[in-house]
């Protein structure tokens, strides 16, 4: 078999694994995040699951990169789409969030463990953020530019502050599921419209 052939079914093979790996986690959340628990649960040993992700840290990034890019409806993450949709598709995406609730927990909590600068998972926290805020950032100059947003807004701040409040009710609703991020994070950005 050619190199290329080798490559691509190896490449398969990865994807595979990440796709029934994202199925268990969507369902237990960070829990059931340990290699060992997750090779048991997918069918194959851990060593074999390390060769396609290096370890835990890195395969619990590519789950989130997975499941942001997935989305049926273009989340805050989505590159796919332009800048100016982002503040219109974040309810939105927190809404179809609560159907993948380990996905929302594993999140939380291991933003929250790569905290941590010296955490193998701390760059890929700090570059998502930057993204996302860099994201935000043009979001809200471009509404201002428009006029659809308030003149007076400081666009950093609302990006700090639309992270913040997102992952926060996140976590409400995680303890509590009376609380409503998606309604909560829309009432926000309503708010900054003029």
């Amino acid at each position: 078999m050619s190199t290329r052939g080798t490559y691509a079914k190896g490449r398969a093979r990865r994807e595979e694994i990440l796709g029934s790996v994202v199925r268990v986690l969507r369902r237990t959340g960070y829990a059931g995040a340990s290699v060992r628990g997750l090779a048991r649960e997918i069918g194959v040993d851990a060593p074999r699951l390390l060769y396609y992700f290096e370890s835990r840290e890195r395969l619990i990034e590519a789950v989130l990169h997975e499941w942001t890019s997935r989305r049926a409806g273009a989340g805050p993450f989505d590159e796919r789409v332009g800048v100016a949709p982002v503040l219109e598709t974040w309810p939105r995406a927190l809404r179809e969030d609560q159907d993948m609730r380990g996905l929302v927990h594993l999140y939380i909590a291991f933003a929250a463990e790569a905290a941590d600068p010296s955490h193998p998972s701390h760059a890929y926290f700090a570059a998502r953020f930057d993204r996302l805020r860099a994201r935000i950032v043009a979001a809200v100059t471009d509404g201002q530019r428009e006029g659809t947003l308030r003149a007076d807004l400081v666009a950093d701040d609302v990006a700090t502050d639309l992270i913040a409040l997102s992952d926060g009710l996140n976590l409400q609703w995680l303890i509590d599921s009376t609380v409503d991020p998606a309604t909560r994070l829309q009432a926000a950005i309503d708010a900054l419209r003029s």
